[in-house]
């Protein structure tokens, strides 16, 4: 099995990108260098006083709101 450096995973995805988005995803990637904030989804939640829900929690969730989630007429 061979290891991926981020190098490698980084260059892979910026390949599928096209040309005309390339300035987009640099100026993100430099806002986020600088202000050195973490915008993973983990950081997001512990900074917004949130919690990752538990398997169980998350069924019950989808059981409760699942239906309103979704446009009525099955699109999507």
């Amino acid at each position: 099995m061979k290891l991926v450096t981020m190098r490698e995973t980084a260059q892979t995805l910026l390949d599928q990108v096209p040309d005309d988005e390339l300035d987009d995803i640099v100026r993100f990637l430099a806002c986020r260098g600088i202000s050195g904030t973490d915008i993973s989804a983990k950081a997001i939640i512990t900074r917004g006083g949130g919690k990752e829900l538990t398997p169980q929690q998350w069924e019950a969730f989808i059981a409760e709101y699942g239906p309103h989630m979704l446009p009525p007429d099955g699109e999507g």
